[in-house]
């Protein structure tokens, strides 16, 4: 199993842990009871030597009564049976010393300056028990019938108990050494029987992880929550075999589903594509963004109008807009796609050269995937040939209307001049030789009438007069 550099095993935190618990709980009750002890062993020394202090006065009553400092000091010297006082004193009223003892090796000024700072902070004929780092001192009043006649003080070491206190120190360091190796021992032992398991059941998922695979099986037997935890993985596992099973059988199918539709998408893609060529290439197609300026341009577009595609991409739409276009055309046209809807119109457009073509052409707003309206989209029909048929055609129906008109003028003269022929056939029967004359006369009759004959018609009037003569 792979570990990173930070990884602590359970095993070790549990080993940690049991044993800096017991290091704690051991350190903690000792530092107590080697608190409790030294003190217990202060208190029982001053209690001893209260003791002896009151024993030791009563004895010295005699000798103070009698003024006796030899027999005094014999009192005390009974004190250098104990190592522990380093000397005792006598005191009077006006704290002149009586008598005094000191065992051998004190340094007697060091006694009596201790002495003398006890007594600053006392009065003389007070008990006092004072206790410092070296030494505890006690004093105690002597009375006689409620006579005070001296004081009587004892100066003992607190080597003694620091002894005592050091050697059980020692004794609680051993003691907490051993037991925390015994914690030690049996947190090795815990975490065997609660990680072991842990362990296996790791392996097992990193087995199933890293390999799939997916018989790993928990052989270990317990009869604690370990055991649910394995059956349960087990089935977990089974669960999972069964489920990848019918997900590698989808996916197979999956996959050859997929197999098919790609190609059937490949296909629809190409077809698509050549579709958009066509587009491209027949379809006058352009969008435009908010304010006009065109973003996209078809190849249609680009031949029709004589631009290419660098030309026209960033410019107004309005470079395509002839002069001949009103003004109210395109007004209508913004009005009405601005407010969403389509517009739908013919438009006569400037090609680059400054020539002209038609398109019918349909506009509608552009929107993005959030409903945000980002332009416009234009797609047009080239129908310049159609508006060349008609504009040929209302000039065709002019040309008609003109030959019409000349027809049925003509058409007069001509009946004109049918009802002249039969007159002067008229005037031949009736004249005979006197014809010519009878036709010059009609011809100027004729002449006043109708000044406008043509030179065809007096042309064809000549020559029947030639005829006639």
């Amino acid at each position: 199993m792979k570990k990173n550099k930070n990884f602590r095993s359970i095993s070790s935190k549990l080993v940690f842990m049991l044993s800096f618990s017991a290091f704690m709980a051991i350190a903690m009750t000792s530092a107590v009871l080697f608190w409790y002890t030294y003190n217990q062993n202060k208190t029982k020394t001053v209690e001893i030597l209260s003791q002896t202090v009151s024993i030791m006065g009563e004895n010295l009553v005699a000798s103070l009564e009698f003024d006796d400092a030899e027999s005094a000091k014999s009192i005390l010297f009974a004190l250098k049976a104990n190592n522990d006082i380093d000397g005792a004193y006598i005191f009077k009223e006006d704290k002149t010393l009586f008598s005094s003892y000191v065992r051998d090796g004190v340094d007697d000024t060091i006694v009596k300056n201790k002495i003398a700072t006890a007594y600053a902070t006392n009065e003389i004929k007070n008990e006092l028990k004072q206790i410092d780092t070296d030494n505890v001192i006690v004093n105690k009043p002597i009375y006689k019938n409620d006579k005070y006649l001296a004081s009587f003080l004892i100066v003992a070491n607190t080597q003694n108990f620091k002894e005592i206190g050091i050697t059980q120190f020692y004794i609680q360091v051993a003691t907490l050494i051993f037991v925390l190796f015994l914690v030690t021992l049996l947190a090795f032992r815990l975490q065997r029987t609660f990680t072991f398991p842990i362990f296996t059941l790791m392996d097992a998922m990193h087995e199933v992880k890293e390999h799939s695979n997916y018989d790993v099986k928990m052989y270990i037997r317990t009869n604690d929550e370990f055991q649910s935890l394995f059956d349960g993985f087990d089935a977990m596992i089974e669960t999972i075999k069964e489920q990848s099973q019918k997900l590698e059988n989808h996916t197979k199918t999956l996959n050859e589903t997929i197999k098919i539709k790609t190609v059937d998408i490949e296909h629809q893609k190409h077809e698509l594509e050549a579709s958009l060529l066509t587009l491209d290439r027949y379809i006058i197609f352009s969008k435009t963004d908010l304010g006009g300026k065109i973003t996209q341009a078809s190849e249609a577009f680009c031949q029709i109008s004589g631009y290419t595609k660098e030309e026209m991409l960033g410019k107004p739409h309005n470079i395509s807009r002839h002069p001949d276009m009103p003004k109210e055309a395109f007004k209508d046209l913004w009005q009405t796609i601005r407010t969403g809807k389509v517009w739908k119109g013919e438009v006569k457009n400037l090609k680059k050269d400054g020539g002209y073509y038609w398109v019918e052409a349909i506009v509608t707003p552009e929107y993005n995937q959030e409903g945000e309206h980002i332009g416009y989209s234009s797609i047009r029909q080239d129908i310049t040939s159609k508006k060349i048929v008609e504009e040929l055609s209302a000039q065709q129906a002019i040309q008609m209307a003109e030959i019409e008109r000349s027809n049925r003028l003509l058409n007069g003269r001509e009946n004109k001049m049918v009802a002249l022929k039969q007159e002067i056939n008229a005037c031949k029967i009736k004249l005979g030789e006197n014809i010519l004359y009878t036709v010059v006369e009609a011809q100027e009759s004729n002449t006043e009438e109708d000044e406008g004959l043509s030179e065809n018609e007096e042309l064809d009037l000549k020559v029947l007069l030639d005829v006639e003569q």
